[in-house]
């Protein structure tokens, strides 16, 4: 994870390139476009699907792990029972299943402030045609 991390951090966002060029889409989908890229952005592009659905993946199998169940025992407020997490124990929600939530709470592609890219004022270069 460690890796893929740096990978990620060395690459750079792609997000500000591509709008201008959906307007480039023929009725097929396809953008026609030549592309300069990093060698860093290459390894990144590279892997970057695979890692993706495995960190879905992970997360969904996460999130299958740590549901709440019924503590049992003797609670007073039989309408709301106290609720551990099926996986861990702990009192529902779990710190696993809140971290996971805080994540999509406010997920990457709704941050406002700029993303932090590696120092490489050249790339990338979008030339059309």
């Amino acid at each position: 994870m460690t890796e893929i991390l740096a990978r990620a951090n060395k690459a750079r966002s792609w997000r500000e390139t591509t709008i201008p060029l959906r307007e480039l889409a023929d009725p097929e989908g396809n953008v026609p476009i030549r592309a300069r890229v990093a060698t860093h952005d290459l390894d990144f592009l590279d892997v970057a699907r695979e890692e993706l659905l495995g960190f879905a993946e992970l997360g969904l199998r996460l999130l299958d792990l740590h549901q709440p169940r019924d503590a049992g025992g003797i609670t007073s407020d039989a309408a709301n029972p106290i609720l551990r997490c099926r996986s861990c124990m702990w009192r529902w929600p779990c710190p696993t299943f809140r971290a996971i939530s805080e994540s999509f709470d406010s997920p990457w592609w709704t941050r406002r402030e700029p993303f932090e890219e590696a120092p490489d004022p050249g790339y990338p270069q979008i030339a059309c045609g």
